[in-house]
């Protein structure tokens, strides 16, 4: 069973977004890896814009332009 989750530590958020922008693996599985729900995953990615999905499909995406900035941005 998932535990409930307050809020992430950096490392977690930093794993997330690790696999988010550089492996294919489905959100479900990224959840249950981080023992997490969905929307846990979901909500991290939509507010660091990381996997931008194309319309109708949930598993077409691409890395979004707003994670890619950020990254340049840190250099």
């Amino acid at each position: 069973m998932r535990k409930q989750r307050k809020s992430f530590d950096d490392a977690d958020i930093r794993t997330i977004v690790s696999l988010l922008a550089n492996t294919d693996i489905r959100i479900t599985h990224i959840a249950e890896r981080m023992n997490c729900s969905v929307s846990a995953i979901t909500n991290v990615n939509s507010r660091l814009g990381v996997r931008n999905y194309h319309p109708g499909s949930r598993t077409r995406w691409t890395v979004g332009p707003e994670y890619l900035k950020n990254q340049t941005d840190r250099r």
